[in-house]
Parts: C-alpha cells; sequence; structure tokens
C-alpha cells in the first residue's frame, strides 16, 4: 500500500474513533456549566470513556454530567436569628428598645444589638464569646461582633470570629450554608470599606442561595458596597425603593435607621442637600430617641457640617456623644480598613479637618467645601495648607491617598 493511500486509511479509521466524541466546550454547553468546570471534571477523571488527545479531552457524547459532591454535603446552617435581628422591630420613640421575642435568647440577643448601636460594643463582643460553636445564635452573634470589634479595634475578637467562621467551613455543610458562613466576612469587607474583599455574589446582588427571609439584609450590605465602590446612583435608588416598602407609623428596625443615613450620604454626595437633611433628620427621629448613635457616628466623617447643624437642631444633647463616639471609632476603623486594604489613610487628622481633607479628596472647590463646612473659603484654604504640613504633601491631588 502506497504511503498516501495509508495515512488516508488511519485518518478515516481515527476519524470513526472520534466519531461518538465531542470536545469539552461543546459538552459544557450540553451540560450548562462553564468549560472551566467540565476541565476539572475530566481532571479529576470523573467523566467515563474521556481521552485526552494532543492537549484536548475528548468527551463521549452521550456522557452525563457528574453528580455534584457538594449535594451531599450538610446542609441547613440555620439563619433564624440572623432573620430575627434584622426584621426586630423597635417602637419608634421608645428608650427601652425592641419588641419582646420568641425567646428570651433571642431578646439577649437583640440586647446586645441594641448596646451595640447606643455606643457600647462591649455586650456584643461578649455574647459571641460565650457561645458554643454548637449554639444556633453564634453565627448572627459573630456578624455582630465583627462591627463591633471593627469600632473598638479589638483584634483578639476579629481573629476569634474568624476562627469560628473557618472551623466551620471544616464541618462540611453544602454550599448555600457556606455562603451564610461566610457572611461575618462579608459584613467586615463592606464595614471597612474594602472592595477587593467583597464576594462575587454580593457585587453581582446574586442572593439566589440565600433564604428570600433574608433579602433585606443582604440589600443592606449590597447598598454598602454600592457606596464603598462609588455608585451613588445606584445605592440611592436601592435604598429609597427600600424605604418606600418599609412605611410604618408604629415600629422601625435598623436597616430602616442605616437606609434613612444612607439616603442623606447619598443625597449630600449629589449636591442635594435639602433632600439630605430631611433624610437624616428622619433617621435621627428614628434613632436618636431610642440613644441609637453608632449610625452617626459611623456616618460623621461623610455627612460633616449637616450632621452637626441637624444635631443642634433636633438633638443637641446628643451632639457631644455623637462626636465622641466618632473620635474613637474612626481611628480603630482606619486602623481595620489600613491593614485589610494595605492602604495608609491617616490618623493625624481632627474631625474638622478630615471633612474638609474628605471634600477636598473629591474635588469639591473651596468655595464648596466652605458651603458645606459653613465656613469662609479663606479659613478652608488655611485649614487646608495645615492639613498638607500634617501630612507632608504639596497639593490637594494627593489627598486622595491619604482619606477615604
Amino acid at each position: 500500500m502506497r504511503l498516501c493511500e495509508y495515512i488516508h486509511k488511519i485518518l478515516l479509521e481515527q476519524k470513526e474513533d472520534l466519531m461518538d466524541y465531542i470536545l469539552s466546550e461543546e459538552i459544557a454547553e450540553v451540560w450548562g456549566v462553564s468549560v472551566r468546570n467540565v476541565q476539572r471534571l475530566l481532571s479529576e477523571g470523573r467523566v467515563p470513556g474521556a481521552v485526552k488527545k494532543a492537549n484536548r479531552w475528548l468527551v463521549p457524547a452521550d456522557a452525563v454530567k457528574p453528580d455534584d459532591p457538594r449535594r451531599h454535603r450538610k446542609s441547613g446552617h440555620k439563619n433564624k436569628p440572623l432573620y430575627y435581628l434584622a426584621s426586630m422591630e423597635i417602637q419608634r420613640a421608645e428608650p427601652h428598645g425592641a419588641i419582646p421575642g420568641e425567646s428570651r435568647e433571642f431578646e439577649k440577643l437583640a440586647e446586645a444589638d441594641l448596646a451595640y448601636r447606643r455606643g457600647n460594643q462591649g455586650p456584643a463582643k461578649e455574647y459571641f464569646l460565650s457561645k458554643d460553636d454548637s449554639d444556633e445564635s453564634k453565627l448572627t452573634a459573630a456578624c455582630l461582633a465583627t462591627v463591633a470589634a471593627i469600632s473598638s479595634g479589638d483584634y483578639d475578637t476579629y481573629d476569634e470570629v474568624q476562627a469560628y467562621v473557618e472551623r466551620l467551613r471544616k464541618v462540611g455543610y453544602d454550599e448555600a450554608s457556606l455562603l451564610l458562613i461566610s457572611l461575618p466576612e462579608t459584613v467586615a469587607a463592606v464595614s471597612m470599606s474594602a472592595p477587593g474583599m467583597t464576594p462575587q455574589w454580593l457585587k453581582n446582588m446574586d442572593f439566589s442561595m440565600f433564604p428570600k427571609d433574608l433579602t433585606p439584609f443582604l440589600l443592606s450590605l449590597y447598598i454598602l458596597h454600592l457606596r464603598n465602590i462609588g455608585d451613588v446612583t445606584s445605592a440611592l435608588a436601592v435604598a429609597r425603593t427600600y424605604l418606600a416598602l418599609r412605611e410604618n407609623e408604629t415600629t422601625f428596625n435598623w436597616m430602616d435607621l442605616n437606609d434613612h443615613i444612607a439616603c442623606a450620604i447619598f443625597h449630600y454626595d449629589l449636591g442635594e442637600e435639602e433632600q439630605a437633611e430631611a433624610s437624616l433628620c428622619a433617621a435621627m427621629d428614628l434613632g436618636l430617641p431610642c440613644g441609637m448613635i453608632t449610625p452617626f457616628a459611623d456616618s460623621f466623617t461623610m455627612l460633616g457640617s449637616l450632621m452637626d447643624k441637624c444635631l443642634q437642631r433636633l438633638y443637641p444633647e446628643y451632639r457631644k456623644p455623637v462626636e465622641d463616639l466618632w473620635e474613637s471609632s474612626f481611628k480603630n476603623w482606619i486602623s481595620f480598613h489600613n491593614k485589610f486594604t494595605r492602604e495608609n489613610i491617616t490618623t493625624l487628622l481632627t474631625a474638622q479637618e478630615y471633612q474638609i481633607a474628605y471634600l477636598a479628596a473629591k474635588g469639591a472647590t473651596y468655595k464648596e467645601i466652605a458651603k458645606r463646612m459653613h465656613l469662609s473659603a479663606g479659613r478652608v484654604k488655611n485649614v487646608l495648607t495645615g492639613i498638607y504640613g500634617k501630612l507632608c504633601i504639596e497639593k490637594k491631588s494627593q489627598l486622595k491617598n491619604l482619606v477615604v
């Protein structure tokens, strides 16, 4: 047989051998999964009959998608306490706080949450540390202890939360439960303004793997994420939509309070000062009669003189407690933020200096800053000159690396 005929025969035989095989890209489309997922299954030897030729995988055309072993993992990590805390209703203008819950244990969790929102981080951390890993309320307590640890600069408690999350991951829960278990880390990412640590499901607003009763809580995290990446318009739209569905004349929950403050921040960033003031005053009327100063201290940097103006007019007795809490918690927040984002946000500035630097870093002019801060343009210029000296910089454009 001549050489060309022999080669032709071999090629025909190979073609016949390959007729019942398809490429990994084609089987990925048939199974409705990514090519990367198929490649992983093939490399693990989990597709019977698959062969590799010249660095390409060939898969039997009638191959059945392998079962996902994650479906057989332990399922159902409980989220009931988290839902209870997220949906906990508080009587308006009621100094003592929450409506009694369905169990004394849930009420203790609520008391720790209210203490945190009133500026006392201790009970939230103590509650978390007192619980065994098997306790159904510990995951919720971990979310709360995370923000309390950041506010108080408590790295030990923060590390305990991370260790707890890692222990749960090793139990072998299913995918949905693993997402629940990751919530303390997600809370940390959005709380520290660390978009690089934010999980993809939150960036995509994909809540499909979570229980539907947690959607309001997840939306509150999504709003914070949008704020962190500077998408103010979208964040405002989400917050306003949530509030429109939550109107209640007798009670509120902490997400109502946070979203009113968020709307104030977003309106303020957009230069809509009247709407910002209305949202902030609405938030104060919800939270401050109950002594909830933490949400206002947390947003003091972004609302600056507007916060001061509203406090002096409506709740002057809370002006100093809010500012004092901001002074302590903001420097702790910066410490955490710098550690986990490897940035170098300054801790050298006073409250007024930081607010002016914050506005300047966002591109505001002397006149715009003066209007926001209720100062003269000359005073703003002098303060900025002092800020440059403190930070050893020479111009406004250098501020963006030193303030959030």
